[in-house]
């Protein structure tokens, strides 16, 4: 009986041994597996950034190098591990960069002079490829370990406008795909390139592992090795220490049979409790993990999936995948899946199913699963949910859509104000010669009064266009919110009463009218929308004076005199949860598809950039008030034109010397209009019809001409390249410069000259000219 005891203890032990050894394999391979997905999910979702950021529709390097920054402030957030995107130019040159100031070494660098080997074998692969571009793992120009993907970016007409550089330094990116404590603590493992060149390391000893597996991960272009294996003190802590007492109490015979039968039943039981709890770990993610047999049927579903269709494992198992797709879609799923039989037996694709939500864009990296003989037996997809990033690529389309029409309106507002130019100043020609007792001149003065509310149209265009260059001025909130009322009245419905309470004194700040109007509007319009049907819109402007107590409370303001400016709605209101997270961008408390949640946070920033606050108090049912804090500038900092001048007097000046001023106009009648107004004035003109002509009269007349009156925009040569040349010529010089165009102004930076913009009075004219020469 000892003897067959022993027998059977050993037999017993043995069999222990062999069984945790072979289910620690199958945990080793299965989470191996499961990293494995999620490591190329994680990368593959980072690449797919690049790709957007690549393929935004951009049409010239000067839109790329104005709008990077916004763009890529937009897509760079939304996942973390990522150092740096960057555009590099055609000549491989990085010409801007974001985030800037962790990556400004990087700025300016000429790739093609890198020392690294894969770097620059990576360069001509990018040009002569359409796909994402890997280097190996290479020292980083802002310090570190980590890779680069080059994408080029190729306009409609299929020119190569340069490319995207993503920089992704790969302890932060494997920190961010591979954060689970449990994971680091019981397995080790190590990312290799296929040269063996190392990547990444999570490794508790130098020498063999025991139990290892490698698998090759699918990154960009080209994969890397990925080296698994539990550690050695997740090995031990698993190893059952009962058996080897039974080998101890082996001649206790059938206690000892009894014991060891308890033990293994005990045994496994903690096994499968083990592996149940690695299987939550793998499983318990955000991305959605399946499995499919080749007739499109789940095999596995990870719970995951299962939560984002409310449904349970059981009535997915062995069911099709189809039946929750769009009708559109299916057609690029089934190619999709098709091709995975074809090396390299991986595709991507992204389809709209039905949830609980409604309909919702997913993204599936998918790779096919080989036998022995290199035939599909298998699919495994790695899905994630990409609706919101679709939605910001409908809105930066819409952005562009909007800016087209903006650059539309200026262009008309452009045209006439010429016309109107034209028309303004004859009329006041024949004003001025018609003698009152003629009953044209009061008919004279009616048709100049419908110009100038023509004039007063016209800028208006030009605002809402934003086509205005974004310059800061002095300007009266009472003045401006007025202004604005006739607008509002004409957009909110009759039923809500509009209300306005303005200040008796002036109520001065320094600020872009046109972003100013942008917070106005967009304040009452949410107003406007939180009425259901009938109630009141009240804007209120007032002084205040911010003491120290109210700025320890509000730390983006200092003590100090302030213009409140408050919007109050008597409409539904905010409830607690949201009212938060109000200012957020994309949050939005409107019905889907209404609100894009980007309206309060760019009120929001731009009275931040105006050094002022924007607060929000609302109660749910009981309607909300908005108010804006903008510092107030003085009165007595103001000085209301040049005293002592009359312009209209200068003709009338027999005494002063006679001088002699250049105009230049591509338009004949404008430049006519501009030299009869003078001549008017008692001064002599010089007319030149671009800014070429200009250059050349002045030239030869330099001694006499003690002014250049030139339009901004004239072919073959503009008016700030003719006042260049001009300064060159003879320093010091007074220019003054006209523009019907605004476009025009910001475009070209800062003039050396007052400007002035079409349509114009001959008084504001006479009155700069004299400015000019005093």
């Amino acid at each position: 009986m000892l003897i067959i005891g022993l027998i059977l203890i050993s037999l017993l032990w043995a069999n222990s041994r062999q069984a945790e050894l072979e289910e620690r394999k199958v945990e080793t391979k299965v989470t191996g597996e499961q990293v494995k997905l999620r490591l190329e999910a994680c990368v593959q979702s980072r690449v797919d950034l690049v790709n957007i950021l690549a393929e935004q529709g951009w049409q010239n390097s000067q839109e790329l190098e104005s709008n990077w920054r916004n763009r890529a402030s937009i897509v760079f957030p939304i996942l973390p591990g990522i150092q740096a995107l960057n555009f590099v130019d055609t000549n491989w040159t990085i010409q801007r960069v974001y985030p800037l100031e962790p990556n400004f070494g990087a700025l300016g660098k000429d790739l093609t002079q890198n020392i690294n080997p894969s770097v620059l074998a990576s360069l001509p692969l990018a040009e002569a490829s359409d796909d994402i571009v890997r280097t190996n793992i290479i020292d980083l120009l802002q310090s570190g370990k980590g890779f680069v993907l080059y994408k080029k970016i190729v306009n409609a007409a299929g020119e190569n406008l340069g490319y995207v550089n993503g920089v992704f330094r790969v302890d932060d990116l494997m920190e961010s795909c591979l954060a689970e404590a449990d994971l680091r603590k019981n397995f080790q493992f190590m990312v290799t390139e296929l040269d063996g060149t190392p990547v990444y390391s999570r490794a508790d000893t130098s020498g063999p592992w025991s139990g290892e597996v490698r698998l090759e991960v699918e990154i960009a272009d080209r994969p890397w090795y990925l080296i698994f294996a539990p550690t050695e003190s997740f090995v031990s802590s698993q190893n059952n220490r009962f058996v080897d007492v039974l080998v101890l109490l082996a001649t206790l015979l059938v206690f000892a049979v009894f014991f060891a039968t308890r033990m293994v039943v005990r045994h496994q039981a903690i096994l499968k409790q083990s592996q149940e709890n690695y299987r939550v770990l793998v499983e318990n993610q955000s991305d959605m993990v399946v499995k499919l047999n080749l007739q499109g049927k789940f095999t596995y579903v990870s719970p995951s999936y299962c939560e984002f269709f409310e449904k349970s494992e059981t009535e997915l198992l062995n069911h099709q995948f189809t039946p929750q797709l769009h009708d559109d879609d299916r057609e690029v799923t089934e190619a999709s899946m098709a091709s995975l039989s074809r090396a390299p037996h991986v595709s991507y694709h992204e389809q709209r199913v039905m949830t609980k939500d409604g309909w919702r864009w997913l993204a599936w990296s998918n790779k096919g699963v080989l036998n022995a003989q290199g035939e599909l037996e298998a699919i495994t997809a790695v899905g994630r949910d990409v609706t919101e990033v679709k939605a910001l690529e409908d809105r930066i389309a819409h952005t562009d859509k909007m800016k087209a029409l903006g650059e539309l309106a200026g262009g008309i507002s452009h045209d006439f104000n010429n016309l109107l130019q034209v028309m303004l100043g004859n009329l006041e020609f024949l004003i001025d010669q018609t003698d009152d007792r003629n009953n044209a001149a009061p008919l004279l003065v009616r048709v100049r009064n419908a110009v100038q509310r023509a004039m007063q149209l016209t800028q208006k265009l030009a605002g809402l266009s934003r086509q205005n260059a974004a310059q800061r001025q002095i300007i009266d909130l009472n003045h401006l919110t007025a202004d604005l009322m006739d607008l509002m009245e004409r957009t909110i419905p009759e039923s809500i009463k509009l209300a306005l309470d303005s200040s008796a004194t002036p109520l001065l700040v320094k600020a872009d009218p046109s972003q100013i109007e942008q917070v106005v509007l967009n304040l009452c319009f949410n107003a406007r929308d939180a009425i259901e049907q009938e109630g009141e819109i009240r804007l209120q402007l007032s002084q205040v004076d911010l003491d120290a107590d109210f700025c320890r409370q509000h730390p983006l303001v200092h003590p100090g005199e302030y213009i409140k400016f408050t919007v109050s709605d008597n409409g539904k209101g905010i409830d607690e949860k949201s009212l938060p997270r109000i200012f957020d961008p994309f949050f939005t408390t409107k019905e889907p598809g209404v609100g894009t949640g980007l309206g309060l946070a760019n009120c929001f920033n731009i009275i931040q950039q105006h050094n002022g606050m924007m607060t929000v108090d609302s109660h749910q049912g009981q309607g909300s008030t908005f108010s804006v804090f903008l510092p107030e500038l003085p009165t007595n900092n103001i000085v209301e034109g040049v005293p002592g001048r009359d312009p209209g007097t200068d003709k009338n000046n027999s005494t002063r010397k006679v001088e002699l001023v250049l105009v230049a106009d591509d338009n004949d009648e404008v430049r006519r209009l501009v030299c009869a107004q003078l001549n008017q004035s008692g001064y002599q003109t010089l007319e030149a019809v671009d800014g070429f002509d200009a250059v050349e009269k002045f030239l030869q007349a330099s001694a006499q001409i003690c002014l250049v009156v030139l339009d901004v925009v004239m072919p073959r040569m503009g008016g700030q390249v003719a006042a260049t040349e001009i300064l060159k010529h003879k320093p010091g010089t007074p220019l003054l410069f006209i523009s019907g165009y605004s476009p025009e102004v910001s475009g070209y930076g800062e003039l050396p000259g007052p400007i002035l913009k079409k349509p114009f009075k001959s008084e504001q004219l006479k009155r700069l000219v004299k400015e000019c020469l005093a």
